[in-house]
């Protein structure tokens, strides 16, 4: 008996696909995914009994382009349930374009970003990295009152 080649993701058939769109809301610009999500907050779906990330998984479907070990499914928004705003990039533009979206809050961001977390109980530190497009450590140290960077 021979083996089946499976592939992470493949192109889903109508069912699946089916399926898989029972989970994705629209919002604006965005498809956001309504189902499962991982401890990071990406988009999790059991295809064919396997655990996978619903980005990676949207663009397969979308480009007709299967994974590949040298390319990496990267998202072009802060939202990581979000299901169209996707792109394949190789493992090195991906490295350069992480280097390129380290930005820096300025003093204005910073004191808006104390001003919330302190005086709104709903206010998270992930809420706040997704408003400012920023990473965890950057909210962090604005909220930990770490100095202001002059320009």
């Amino acid at each position: 008996m021979s083996k089946t080649n499976w592939t992470k993701y493949p192109i889903m058939k109508k069912n699946e696909l089916k399926n898989f769109n029972r989970f994705i809301e629209k919002s604006g610009e965005h498809d956001l995914w309504i189902g499962y999500t991982d401890n990071q907050g990406y988009g999790q779906f059991n295809l064919r009994q396997k655990p996978v990330r619903v980005h990676t998984l949207a663009l397969v479907q979308k480009t007709g382009i299967p994974e590949d070990r040298s390319m990496i499914c990267s998202h072009l928004c802060s939202h990581r349930n979000c299901t169209s705003c996707v792109e394949w990039k190789n493992q090195y533009q991906k490295k350069i374009v992480e280097k390129k979206n380290n930005i820096k809050l300025n003093e204005d961001q910073i004191m808006e970003i104390r001003r919330e977390y302190s005086t709104k109980k709903w206010m998270t530190m992930e809420k706040l990295r997704i408003k400012h497009n920023v990473s965890l450590v950057q909210i962090s140290n604005a909220i930990k009152k770490a100095p202001i960077e002059k320009k």
